[in-house]
């Protein structure tokens, strides 16, 4: 049920965020955030191209719902089980990006949830590579979904 309720309330804030209101009232699309691509390259060479919203859209809430999914229902064979940890590398790698320069929105509260969500996702990862299902469902449980849900009640506009 809890996974139910995060996929509304992510499609729904996603949603609303990703087609902002025009100050005449209609929705923007086809356009990408001003923030996509405005950061200058940080001291390493990197740059921020994609958003928060989508990086979220792309990469974050297609891995997470898979986790999610072998979590609630542990894969039965090494091809779902090699899905599984290939999705908790996209969560943690997402997390990575989240704390770039030029995305992440505060030093504060946004990098130790970004920290704490790559540290997790490196966890159900390992939980995944040793198919231990038992494990990878508290860490999805208990960890990742409570890390993302923290976030999305602090950073998303309602």
């Amino acid at each position: 049920m809890k996974i139910v309720a995060l996929i509304l309330l992510i499609t729904a804030l996603i949603t609303s965020a990703a087609f902002p209101q025009s100050p005449a009232g209609k929705a923007q699309t086809g356009k990408a955030p001003a923030s996509a691509s405005v950061a200058a390259p940080a001291a390493g060479g990197q740059k921020p191209v994609a958003s928060v919203i989508q990086i979220m859209s792309a990469m974050m809430i297609p891995a997470s719902e898979a986790v999610f999914d072998a979590a609630a229902d542990p894969p039965k064979n090494d091809e779902a089980w090699k899905k599984a940890e290939y999705n908790t590398l996209i969560v943690a790698e997402a997390a990575n990006l989240l704390m770039m320069p030029g995305r992440a929105k505060d030093n504060g509260e946004w990098m130790k949830g970004a920290r704490n969500l790559r540290d997790a996702a490196e966890a159900a990862y390992k939980a995944a590579a040793a198919k231990n299902s038992d494990t990878l469902t508290d860490i999805s449980n208990n960890k990742i979904y409570p890390i993302c849900e923290g976030c999305h009640k602090t950073y998303l506009k309602r």
